[in-house]
């Protein structure tokens, strides 16, 4: 509610907080909004490692956005140089649990040849259609 300011005053830090406490208590919601305040610096200074170890928290818990957005880190340079190992294997978990926009993005993967082997492209993008 802070977070959106529903009934409330919009207010980022006490957002924050809350994701915080809900995210230790080891709830795969919180933590995914925790890494995206992190992420992208809401209610705290922008950290792209802390918001990757909170996306992983949830990503293994089976949450598909945070497998997805961590995936999308994995592939980028915000980490380091990306790992696209790590990038296809999380961007397939979330295409696995039925995610449309990370059957696409696996399925884009494989064909510019950065996803897992023996998969095939076609099948991820007839799957996200």
């Amino acid at each position: 509610m802070h977070a959106e300011g529903l009934g409330v005053a919009r207010d980022a830090r006490v957002a924050f907080t809350m994701f915080e406490k809900a995210a230790e208590t080891g709830d795969p919601t919180a933590q995914y909004f925790l890494a995206n305040a992190h992420g992208e610096g809401l209610g705290v200074k922008r950290d792209y490692e802390e918001s990757a170890k909170w996306y992983e928290r949830a990503a293994e818990q089976g949450h598909p956005a945070a497998q997805y957005n961590l995936a999308l880190l994995h592939d980028s340079d915000l980490l380091g140089p990306p790992d696209a190992a790590k990038a296809a294997g999380w961007m397939r978990a979330a295409a696995e649990a039925g995610m449309p926009e990370a059957q696409v993005a696996l399925g884009l993967m494989i064909h510019n040849g950065r996803g897992p082997e023996g998969a095939l492209a076609v099948d991820w993008f007839e799957k996200a259609a």
